[in-house]
């Protein structure tokens, strides 16, 4: 990376580059070359924040915090084949500290994270890339911060990890079934990870 930070946020690209978001950083890593290079023309500070790929390629950074810790709603859009910055419209409250994974739907989802409060909660949001669209999902099973989601072959969304409302780690493993469209305990960890990542590659 450039230079030394706190609160990445990466997102894996169509072309296979690592984009990275942090502070007032925005980084494209090519590990091909092992070069990491700067992105211009985007947010000027944005720490918190969950970056998702979407299937149009394009890299939707969502939500996060500026130097005073104050929470963000926006959606900003990077094209990496044009290299140009473009805006969404904002998600349905300002949160930091979420999950955000890309459905097999096609659409964002934010999941979870903490609200302006900075109090960790529940909510969770679909954006729709083609229609420029948020709808409300059902809520988790419980409130959670820090947390890292993935979706598997069969469509469902997992969330791993992070701290529930009263800041302890949480081993619960929730999944989520677009097709009930309801959330449930799929199992527990073994052990209590505070500020996961997973990647689906």
């Amino acid at each position: 990376i450039p230079a030394a930070g706190y609160g990445y946020a990466p997102a894996i690209g169509k072309d296979g580059r690592l984009y990275e978001f942090a502070n007032w950083q925005l980084s494209i890593y090519d590990p091909e070359t092992g070069i990491s290079s700067p992105i211009s023309g985007g947010p000027t500070y944005r720490n918190w924040a969950a970056p998702v790929t979407g299937n149009d390629g394009k890299i939707y950074l969502l939500g996060g915090t500026d130097s005073r810790f104050n929470g963000f709603a926006n959606v900003d859009i990077y094209d990496p084949a044009t290299k140009t910055w473009t805006t969404g419209a904002n998600a349905p409250s300002p949160r930091s500290n979420m999950g955000a994974v890309l459905g097999k739907d096609g659409r964002i989802y934010l999941i979870g994270g903490d609200n302006p409060s900075a109090v960790p909660t529940a909510e969770v949001d679909a954006y729709d890339p083609s229609t420029n669209t948020w709808t409300e999902v059902a809520s988790l099973v419980g409130p959670r911060e820090f947390l890292t989601t993935s979706t598997a072959s069969d469509g469902r969304i997992f969330v791993f990890g992070g701290r529930d409302s009263k800041f302890q780690q949480d081993i619960n493993v929730e999944a989520y079934d677009p097709v009930s469209k309801s959330w449930s305990v799929a199992g527990t960890l073994p052990s209590k990870p505070e500020y996961p990542k997973a990647f689906s590659y």
